[in-house]
């Protein structure tokens, strides 16, 4: 506290002292200024109130959700109807921000608060882990805030999530190099992303073009990456995805979906709304294939076999190719009304494919050990109430085959097709099984994308 002490005229200037006078003054309102700012609220936030009531110092498995909900109580004195946005930010692999706004409103409102809750999926960070929770109002302005903590341990054998990842998407594509990175494209746009330890953690490949919508990644046995984005084209890498190169040129890609296959002969195929385009030199040059493939034809899951043959499917049709893929003839061995659905050959030349519809084979799984000449069914599709009989995305590996059984993608696994294990993560609902995407790694780890939770992988 400042104390002033009037000058005597008799002993001191009349200028000193109006001098001294006028500096003692400018000090203490000065000083009132900073006491008054210090100890005011800024009306512009009085009143917003975001409040914790459940969810603080809980544990969980890396990538795991936490067991219970974050609960938030937003308030705002004196309004109760008041709208605005709770934002959530969490943090990828890398500790950049993940977020989440949710809009809240008048609709349905009572009282003078709002409860909103949020499931918290960890990311691969073993030990302590952060989340914040801001309440904006109505034009997006943050007004309070409040920080979450939880533990996050290793995991253990069994299923588990990933938390890496953009929250509000999933994977729609899966690939694996030879040095065991795991690649992965977004149903949403964005980078491609990696994984080096089995699918727990996931990162941003940055080294690509750009933030496209990927919807396929085809990874070769030399370290080769292509890979596609809807209405852009084909990408290459020669080098596990460190550089990249359009392949493109002589592509219609205006309407372009992504869709691509590349066999192990080397050939590249790329479907189009115009018609099946061929590559022999990795996207460099591209050419219309369309004798035996009518321009308006679907075309998918092309393979080859050791003796070069390229086989794929058509509309409702087999076909086959034996000069690289340049013309193609009709496969008479399967009846003139199946609806195949997928086609995969293994090393030993055995040709599998998947039958959804017609009459006169039963709809399953069929395999053919003479160069698709005749057929033997080893599965049978037993779907869900209200799914059809597909199969699709059959793959190989480490001695075991998988596939997806029906339109609701789940994922079946067998050694001998005597029998069969479906491969079920424990998702909450039956719903939350159906699946965009699956791999199974070298290291026998199976990951798959699931629609509603994001990515679950499996440690044996």
């Amino acid at each position: 506290m400042l104390k002033f002490v009037r000058p005597q005229p008799d002993n001191m200037n009349p200028t000193i002292c109006s001098a001294l006078l006028n500096r003692y003054l400018f000090i203490l309102l000065v000083l009132i200024a900073g006491c008054k700012k210090h100890n005011s609220i800024d009306p512009a936030i009085a009143g917003y109130r975001i409040t914790l009531l459940q969810g603080d110092g809980q544990t969980a498995s890396i990538g795991d959700t936490l067991p219970k909900q974050l609960v938030f109580k937003l308030a705002k004195d004196g309004q109760p109807n008041f709208s605005g946005y709770l934002l959530i930010q969490t943090f990828d692999c890398d500790g950049q921000p993940l977020m989440v706004k949710t809009p809240f409103g008048q609709s349905g409102f009572s009282g003078y608060d709002q409860l909103l809750s949020f499931w918290w999926k960890l990311n691969a960070t073993i030990g302590q882990q952060s989340l914040k929770a801001v309440l904006l109002d109505s034009l997006q302005v943050p007004r309070d805030s409040v920080t979450v903590m939880a533990n996050a341990v290793q995991v253990g054998q069994g299923w588990h999530t990933s938390g890496c990842l953009p929250v509000t998407s999933f994977p729609v594509t899966f690939s694996q190099l030879p040095s065991g990175r795991v690649l992965a494209g977004l149903y949403d746009a964005g980078y491609p992303y990696y994984s080096n330890d089995e699918g727990v953690s996931w990162h941003a490949m940055k080294t690509f073009y750009n933030q496209y919508r990927i919807v396929k990644i085809i990874a070769t046995a030399v370290g080769e990456v292509f890979l596609s984005a809807v209405n852009t084209g084909v990408f290459y890498s020669p080098d596990g995805g460190q550089t990249w190169q359009a392949r493109s040129t002589g592509l219609p890609v205006s309407n372009y979906n992504g869709s691509f296959f590349y066999t192990k002969s080397g050939k590249l195929f790329v479907s189009t709304n115009t018609g099946v385009y061929l590559s022999g030199d990795k996207g460099l040059n591209w050419h219309l294939v369309s004798f035996g493939i009518p321009f308006y034809a679907s075309f998918w899951d092309a393979c080859s076999l050791s003796d070069g043959t390229i086989i794929a499917l058509s509309d409702n049709t087999l076909i086959y190719s034996t000069d690289g893929g340049e013309n193609w003839s009709t496969n008479y061995s399967l009846s003139s009304t199946a609806g195949p659905s997928c086609l995969f050959a293994d090393d030993q030349d055995n040709v599998y494919i998947g039958i959804a519809t017609g009459i006169g084979l039963g709809y399953g799984l069929y395999v053919s050990k003479n160069k698709m000449q005749a057929w033997t069914k080893v599965y049978t599709v037993n779907p869900p109430p209200g799914f059809d009989n597909t199969l699709s995305a059959m793959t190989a590996r480490n001695g075991s085959y998988y596939f997806y059984a029906s339109g609701k993608n789940l994922l079946v696994t067998t050694k001998d097709f005597t029998g069969y294990t479906e491969l079920a993560p424990p998702v909450p609902d039956n719903n939350g099984r159906i699946s965009n995407a699956y791999i199974v790694t070298a290291g026998n780890h199976v990951i798959l994308s699931t629609q509603f939770f994001g990515i679950y992988y499996s440690i044996p």
